[in-house]
């Protein structure tokens, strides 16, 4: 082997591990769940009972940490933890029911918990994950849930004092989570990952957080939180938002990916345009996700060197708010604020819902899409001059 070839193998295996270490570090960087976290609990799903139906106290004589103290159940994330595996409550068979639970967190609750009386399936509680188990903080949705193969799930508000059978109204009930927040009260902001909240300090995120917390606050709007998924992205971190959710290596979900681009970035067919230039590289057959990320990252890249943005994301000019967590009333508020906020926004979009007959859909439904979220770009961004 000549020496040049041999430098050139060397170079190409130097930039895969530099590129590789740059998708770690962005993963990193953007992806990590928050710890402690909103978990969705299953406990005694067998027979979806309430898993404390009786008074009990601790055991004279056993320590705080005896397993006797504890009641077990099932915690899926509803903060990225769980995102690779199906939501339980948005499965169609018993089969897909049962995996998905039992592919969630194994979590516990102190027997003497005072909100054990809250414990159902379908409730939701503000957890802390250590040493891969999960344990029950506070609760946060007093809602309850009954898997019927035959319609989509069951989840109803459930009162402070009822049971989950009680709280189960009957099949013709659609998906609901119902908040009661104290009127006026300000809604706290969450960020799906720490370092997003770093980012959320910049004064372009800060100015229109700010104002859309407070209008928001004023509104009937009943949770009492609202979450930012994204803010600035890098090239790696765009492409892993365009692909992840969308893509996940086979013929159909490659044709529905395809399908989503054209409907999201219209001057795809337009030569010289940054969606164009996308374009070229979606349009080709991929069977394989991360190949597709690299390729696209590529193409970002050299965009942006070019002064070429295909997401006012990198240019630390937009918010992505979760809206999977939220009612579809409280949505359509979110909705109403921003639109009366023209100052600051340029354009949003309600993701994955935004025609009529989607939102007709989520309504009937709930969440059937969980990448859902609301879209917003600002009129100022992060980058010079501006």
């Amino acid at each position: 082997m000549s020496t040049e070839v041999a430098n050139q193998i060397s170079t190409l295996s130097d930039r895969i591990s530099r590129q590789k270490e740059e998708d770690f570090k962005t993963m990193m960087q953007t992806t990590t769940p928050p710890n402690p976290f909103s978990g969705l609990v299953f406990v005694d799903h067998e027979t979806q009972s309430l898993a404390a139906n009786s008074t009990q106290t601790l055991t004279p004589g056993l320590s705080a940490t005896a397993a006797e103290n504890f009641f077990t159940c099932k915690v899926y994330s509803l903060d990225g933890h769980h995102d690779g595996i199906d939501n339980p409550i948005s499965v169609k068979t018993e089969s897909e029911y049962r995996t998905a639970v039992n592919a969630s967190f194994n979590g516990v609750i102190r027997i003497d918990h005072e909100n054990l009386k809250d414990l159902s399936n379908g409730s939701v509680w503000k957890c802390t994950l250590k040493g891969g188990m999960v344990t029950l903080d506070t609760v946060e949705q007093r809602t309850s849930f009954t898997f019927n193969p035959n319609k989509r799930a069951q989840l109803v508000n459930q009162g402070p004092s009822t049971s989950a059978q009680n709280a189960y109204q009957g099949g013709g009930k659609q998906p609901q989570i119902e908040y009661q927040r104290p009127e006026s009260a300000r809604i706290e902001l969450r960020f799906k990952a720490n370092s997003l909240k770093t980012q959320a300090s910049q004064i372009q995120y800060r100015t229109f957080l700010d104002t859309f917390i407070t209008k928001l606050s004023l509104t009937k709007f009943s949770n009492t939180f609202v979450q930012v998924n994204s803010l600035k992205r890098s090239p790696a971190s765009q492409a892993s938002a365009m692909v992840d959710t969308r893509f996940y290596g086979s013929a159909k979900t490659m044709e529905n990916f395809k399908v989503w681009y054209k409907d999201n970035y219209r001057s795809y067919a337009t030569p010289g345009t940054a969606s164009n230039g996308l374009w070229k590289i979606i349009k080709k057959t991929w069977t394989s996700p991360q190949g597709l990320k690299l390729a696209l990252t590529a193409e970002i890249e050299k965009q942006v060197r070019k002064g070429q943005y295909i997401s006012k994301h990198l240019r630390a000019g937009a918010v992505d708010l979760n809206t999977n967590k939220q009612t579809f009333d409280d949505v359509k508020i979110m909705l109403e604020v921003v639109k009366d906020m023209p100052y600051l926004i340029s354009y949003y979009k309600w993701e994955s819902v935004s025609t009529a007959s989607l939102q007709a859909k989520r309504k009937k439904e709930g969440v059937y899409n969980t990448s859902e979220h609301l879209h917003v770009n600002l009129t100022n961004t992060g980058a010079g001059g501006e």
